[in-house]
């Protein structure tokens, strides 16, 4: 009579830690039940049940999602570079961010929402916008090439710096006002070379914004 290992044949009956009724129970423990560290894993090509230490099967499945996890916080690491270095470079060509901190270095206010500022900061920004604008109408007089150019961007700088004055968001007014501009593609243009409004051109809803911004338009007098 040959001997059959215990681990290779089971004796189709129910026990605690079987699958089904029906399934054959794992090898018997020491203490007469079936070992709860056993799991069914297949039959072999005699139909009898294979099984497997659930420990074993633990620990190479944990080895593996592991290696998986490690793999994913890796990409993961990846894409919040990424992230950051668009947001850097975003940061780099954002110029009310770059106004903001300006101004705060600056110790200037930073209004949240707009408002008609003191006497002081129109009087301030007024003179600002006048020194520029003179400056790089000089220039343009005088052909300076490198004068010129320095003046068109301080007074981009002095313009949208009024917006912040007045505690308006500059990315929204130019987002409406360039598309009210786009709008006029289709229009005539002027002796002088200027864009004209097209029929049924809509102005840009500027009230309406600043209203949203958290505006407070003054009552008109009765």
């Amino acid at each position: 009579m040959t001997e059959t290992n215990q681990t290779d044949r089971i004796p189709s009956q129910p026990g605690p830690y079987s699958e089904a009724a029906a399934q054959p129970t794992p090898p018997a423990a020491a203490n007469g039940y079936g070992s709860p560290g056993m799991v069914r894993a297949g039959e072999t090509e005699h139909g009898d049940a294979v099984w497997l230490d659930a420990r074993g099967v633990h620990a190479a499945t944990m080895a593996t999602l592991t290696v998986e996890l490690a793999a994913a916080y890796e990409a993961l690491a990846g894409v919040q570079a990424r992230c950051t270095a668009m947001l850097e470079e975003r940061r780099a060509v954002d110029w009310t961010a770059q106004l903001r901190t300006m101004f705060r270095a600056f110790e200037q206010d930073l209004p949240e929402r707009p408002a008609w500022p003191s006497e002081f900061v129109v009087t301030r920004r007024r003179r600002l916008i006048q020194e520029e604008a003179q400056e790089t109408y000089d220039a343009l007089e005088a052909g300076d090439m490198v004068e010129a150019v320095d003046g068109f961007v301080d007074l981009a700088i002095v313009a949208l710096g009024g917006l912040l004055d007045f505690g308006a968001d500059p990315r929204v007014m130019w987002h409406i006002i360039h598309e009210s501009n786009m709008a006029k593609a289709s229009g005539p243009v002027s002796s002088a070379g200027k864009k004209q409004k097209p029929p049924g051109w809509v102005p840009p809803d500027v009230r309406g914004c600043l209203i949203a911004m958290g505006w407070s338009p003054p009552k008109e007098a009765a």
